[in-house]
């Protein structure tokens, strides 16, 4: 048996981010396997080099309490931070790599939700130049319901320009009762 793109690390993603994941020599034994001739193995490590490789973070916090390590409470407003830092080869203002398409620069969705997507709390569209750090910051209320409990959200970032290469963040924000 050769390598398969399940062989690759988990790196909380689609078969696509595995396959990128592999080292040059796994990944060539299973394209070569796949039966792609070497034109088509060329563009796949072509890029593979130049493919995002997102990293997603995100920190709450209540208004001038960030260094008091102040209770949360019902009520508040909460200011959630999502960072999205994109440390990948492809030189800023160089176009994203889709042969067949006409030239386009990078671009994302910053996305917060509650924990499930039941509800979506934000959305912010940023265009990404690679190697570049993106803030964006979301203001909710605290809801009465969290009361005792964690207010659970999601934060994604969604790449318009790329197939599987989204990444995710979960935050679990402790409510007191007040």
């Amino acid at each position: 048996g050769g390598a398969t793109a399940s062989d690759a690390p988990d790196c909380g993603g689609s078969a696509v981010a595995r396959l990128a994941a592999l080292a040059d020599g796994a990944r060539a034994a299973l394209l070569s396997s796949a039966g792609l001739d070497g034109a088509q193995e060329a563009e796949v490590r072509s890029f593979c080099r130049v493919m995002p490789r997102p990293q997603l973070s995100a920190r709450a916090y209540v208004e001038g309490e960030e260094e008091e390590g102040g209770e949360t409470l019902p009520g508040d407003r909460l200011t959630v931070e999502v960072c999205l830092s994109l440390p990948h080869e492809r030189a800023p203002g160089c176009p994203v790599h889709a042969p067949r398409s006409p030239p386009s620069a990078e671009a994302w969705l910053l996305c917060l939700s509650d924990a499930g997507g039941a509800r979506l709390r934000g959305l912010v569209g940023v265009a990404a130049p690679p190697g570049a750090e993106h803030v964006a910051k979301f203001a909710i209320k605290v809801p009465g319901r969290a009361a005792g409990s964690s207010l659970r959200l999601e934060a994604h970032a969604f790449c318009c320009s790329y197939v599987g290469v989204d990444a995710e963040a979960q935050l679990a924000v402790p409510v007191g009762r007040g």
